[in-house]
């Protein structure tokens, strides 16, 4: 293909309803990228690219991405669209804004920052219909090398199956709904600066595991950014190692670290 591309008006990059194999795309003023109506892409580099508009996967059916490379790019998106990405990398990328509602992810690797970024297994009766199956599929996706600032996984994403950030100071719960109740009710019984504050951070997270989120991942960012004061935090820590401690007792019939349940 001569023209893999629909084409590049000023500062946007449109592929649209294309197969598109081998192609690198770097700098060039690009601030919008719109990957749309089935296109199809494989092995395709986008380098050095700031993107502060766009989709991954824009209007009808759903777009594909398999094997591709996004390095050094800035990439503050919305919805990313209905895309299925497969064995692609992120590298030395800062990911801000994604709201993965219709979005599948697998095999890919992420050496990324991560903000404000939602990724979901559930669908809508409507999105459902139309994208033919029942879920977003996620599996074997590889964190370990990102950093995540108030990222959230919902609508029953198997933790299980991914690799969470390495960081130290960050929390994994197992059974996330008892982990947030316990530290819940564990805060009924203290005077904190931001009591408020605090019980709205955990209210949130509980109630996305009562809607099917079983595990959970707390980075420590996360935690510093629950509430500003410094003696609230050191309450928010200590509860998240005391009760994986205890739900490793519930397991094992023994209290003792909390690894594999909290690690902090």
């Amino acid at each position: 293909m001569t023209d893999p591309v629909s084409y590049v008006a000023g500062s946007r990059l449109i592929i649209d309803g294309r197969d598109v194999r081998d192609e690198v795309f770097s700098s060039r003023g690009i601030d919008e990228l719109v990957i749309a109506n089935g296109s199809r892409l494989s092995r395709v580099t986008f380098r050095g690219l700031g993107i502060s508009y766009g989709s991954l996967g824009a209007g009808v059916g759903q777009s594909s991405l398999e094997g591709c490379l996004f390095d050094r790019c800035r990439m503050h998106l919305a919805s990313i669209g209905r895309v299925g990405l497969k064995d692609c990398r992120f590298e030395r990328c800062r990911i801000k804004g994604w709201l993965c509602l219709e979005a599948e992810f697998t095999g890919c690797w992420f050496g990324a920052k991560l903000e404000r970024v939602v990724f979901d297994a559930g669908l809508t009766e409507a999105g459902s219909r139309e994208l033919g199956r029942s879920r977003n599929r996620f599996g074997e996706n590889d964190f370990s090398a990102s950093e995540f600032r108030d990222v959230a996984f919902r609508g029953g994403v198997e933790l299980t199956r991914e690799l969470l950030p390495q960081t130290p100071g960050g929390f994994y719960f197992e059974e996330a709904e008892k982990a947030y109740g316990h530290v819940c009710r564990a805060l009924e019984g203290v005077k904190l600066r931001d009591s408020v504050g605090l019980e709205a951070f955990l209210r949130v997270r509980l109630d996305n595991a009562m809607r099917g989120q079983r595990q959970d991942y707390v980075s420590p960012l996360d935690v510093r950014g629950a509430v500003a004061d410094p003696e609230a935090q050191s309450f928010l820590r200590d509860s998240f190692r005391h009760v994986g401690e205890e739900m490793l007792g519930e397991v094992t019939g023994e209290t003792g670290s909390a690894s594999g349940l909290a690690a902090g």
